[in-house]
């Protein structure tokens, strides 16, 4: 090779290094701005999970203020209850007919032979129930009067009466009465447990009442009706009580409304253990369920003269062991602690760790991943979606727990 074919050999050289360094600064540059478009990307994407997180903060605290107000709006209904009377309408026969289309078969809600028919009804565009009072009807005007004034959150209120026909006007309960949806199985147990809270919070109402206790003779699923919001209120019967009436019957009644709720039937005789678990929806958890049905059947037998107080605490505190024993998301727990994340941070690997742990496992020189996986580099980056997720979980299951 001569000297004249090495020089041009290496002015090629010369030029392909040149366009390669052309194309490596070109490259260089694209990657710049990438990385500062994804680095832009990045802080916007951070601004607004914080917004997120901070809008989540906000309506959790209105939310607390929603209900501190609605228990305190209920709290001062129940105590003014002996300070005032309430006003009871008058309605005329003409107002029952014309609400009740003649008393039609259509508005029909419910037939109990001679003592009490119910209908559905419409006075001044608001919806009603109106029940018919039988001829053996009989209740003393103090009585009668007692039991018509009496409000509480969870009994059914009477808005007025007519004497001609015989009946009351009560407030009309949207989803009908717990028997159905028992039968049905349209409640989540969550809500099976509370409603039996809310019967258990007005029978001690009742029990309590001033200046004489009134004792509710027919616990039942169909005397238990459910508003639009599935909300609980019994409706009592206005005919007076056997002299066999009394709370240790009622507490011996919460227990098989109980194994209603349970099993959505209330005909157990003797209780088969294993055809009652059978009977039990799988939507029950097995321990809530078992502690429930031990409820149930201490309620029956009545050995501990069970107060009606002790019964709501041991369902409260059920419900909360129910709501702790549901399976965490996957995605909430650390890798490493195996727990809830509080802080979750995004490593290398693509997955969520929390900081504490994450860091210490970075700082023992592991360059493998608690998933095993390589990790390209010990950059740290807070999950700020995810740790809003968690928040809001933890404020869903803590609202749940307890029902006042």
């Amino acid at each position: 090779m001569n000297v004249e074919e090495s020089k041009q050999r290496l002015s090629s050289l010369v030029e392909q290094q040149l366009d390669l360094k052309n194309k490596l600064h070109v490259s260089t540059l694209e990657i710049s701005e990438c990385e500062t478009k994804l680095e832009n990307v990045m802080a916007a994407r951070t601004e607004m999970l914080m917004v997120i997180e901070e809008l989540s903060r906000q309506r959790d605290v209105l939310n607390k203020r929603v209900m501190f107000f609605k228990e305190k709006d209920d709290n001062n209904e129940i105590s003014n209850i002996n300070e005032k009377s309430f006003y009871l309408r008058e309605y005329t026969k003409e107002e029952i007919m014309l609400a009740t289309n003649n008393f039609s078969e259509y508005f029909r809600l419910k037939s109990c032979g001679d003592w009490s028919n119910v209908y559905r009804g419409n006075i001044n565009h608001s919806n009603v129930a109106i029940k018919m009072l039988g001829s053996t009807f009989a209740l003393s005007q103090q009585d009668f009067q007692a039991k018509v004034n009496i409000r509480h959150p969870h009994l059914v209120a009477v808005l007025g009466f007519c004497s001609e026909p015989k009946c009351l006007v009560l407030e009309y309960m949207q989803n009908g009465n717990l028997e159905d949806k028992l039968l049905c199985k349209t409640i989540s147990w969550q809500d099976c447990i509370r409603i039996a809270i809310e019967v258990c919070s007005g029978l001690g109402f009742l029990n309590s009442f001033q200046p004489r206790p009134i004792i509710h003779c027919h616990i039942s699923p169909s005397n238990i009706l459910l508003d639009n919001n599935l909300v609980a209120k019994v409706t009592f019967c206005f005919h007076g009580c056997n002299e066999e009436c009394n709370v240790g019957l009622v507490v011996k009644e919460i227990g098989i409304l109980l194994l209603h709720i349970l099993t959505g039937r209330g005909n157990w005789g003797t209780i088969d253990m294993e055809a009652f678990y059978d009977e039990i929806g799988e939507e029950w958890p097995f321990d809530v369920a078992r502690e429930l049905l031990d409820l149930a059947m201490r309620c029956m037998s009545n050995v501990e003269e069970m107060s009606i107080r002790k019964i709501m605490e041991e369902l409260n505190e059920i419900k909360r062991k129910g709501c702790d024993s549901i399976k965490v998301p996957n995605i909430f727990l650390c890798p490493i602690q195996k727990r809830v994340m509080r802080n979750p941070y995004i490593a290398a690997d693509g997955f969520s760790y929390e900081l504490e742990a994450i860091e210490e496992w970075l700082q023992s020189g592991n360059d493998i991943s608690p998933k095993s996986l390589r990790l390209k580099n010990t950059l740290l980056l807070p999950n700020h979606n995810l740790r809003s997720l968690i928040q809001y979980w933890h404020s869903k299951r803590s609202a749940n727990q307890v029902v006042k």
